[in-house]
């Protein structure tokens, strides 16, 4: 029988469909066409008509599909399974009647003789059908491995502008201080008259000292890492130790 969800929608449409009918009808009897607010009225309650059909359509297919899963579900839970056997109807091999008298002999003769069995399903040993876990891939027991992406992602930084504006190094062959002359002050010109003395005026010069200062980045990895990493880590340390020196 239908459901309770399904007896409101139904109401409801009932409801729906009655209003839009004297809508029509209204203007079939005085033989005209809809007026703005009749026509206001008519075009949401038409949209509900749409959406609850669409929706009784969803309660029902979800409804047929929990009663397919209960079925299911009964069929499994009535199937007898007796200790010490194979479910009804399965035929017995060389090793599950080995395993039957093992069990048998272990129960009821108290034999202390060790029982091994293996199986080619580790799925289930004990019956067949559909297996009910409540495991999630967050559960510490879980079997989902894990991977490691095969490049290593670097964050962006700012590299030295100076560099990349095209200074000009100098190079000394053991890093003495090196000076390097420089002006401070131009000469300075000025308005002078025919047959007037011009003003003396000399540049301002002075002497910049440029010295080596060392920069070092240091840092250790073993062996081991360095030949079983997935990632060119080499390289991504040569390239980080230049990025920390720019």
């Amino acid at each position: 029988m239908p459901s309770f969800a399904i007896d409101s929608l139904k109401t409801r449409r009932r409801i729906v469909h009655g209003e839009l009918t004297a809508l029509a009808q209204r203007a079939a009897d005085e033989n005209r066409a809809f007026t703005d607010a009749e026509h206001a009225q008519w075009e949401p309650l038409s949209q509900e008509i749409d959406a609850i059909d669409r929706r009784i359509a969803e309660v029902r297919d979800q409804e047929q599909r929990e009663a397919a899963g209960a079925a299911t579900l009964d069929e499994l839970n009535r199937r007898p399974v007796e200790f010490g056997k194979f479910p009804a109807g399965a035929p017995l091999t060389g090793q599950a009647k080995d395993l039957d008298h093992a069990f048998r002999s272990a129960i009821l003769a108290k034999n202390p003789a060790p029982i091994e069995f293996g199986t080619e399903n580790p799925r289930s040993n004990y019956q067949p059908g559909v297996e009910q876990r409540t495991l999630l891939t967050t559960t510490a027991t879980q079997a989902i491995p894990s991977d490691v992406f095969a490049q290593i992602v670097t964050h962006l930084v700012e590299s030295s502008a100076v560099m990349a504006a095209g200074a000009t190094v100098l190079t000394t062959t053991t890093g003495e201080p090196m000076q390097v002359p420089k002006d401070t002050a131009f000469v300075s010109s000025a308005l002078t008259t025919e047959g007037a003395s011009i003003s003396q005026s000399d540049p301002t010069l002075g002497v910049n000292t440029l010295k080596a200062y060392k920069y070092a980045s240091f840092f250790q990895i073993s062996h081991e890492l360095a030949q079983d990493t997935g990632t060119d880590l080499l390289g991504y340390l040569a390239k980080g130790a230049a990025t920390s020196l720019a």
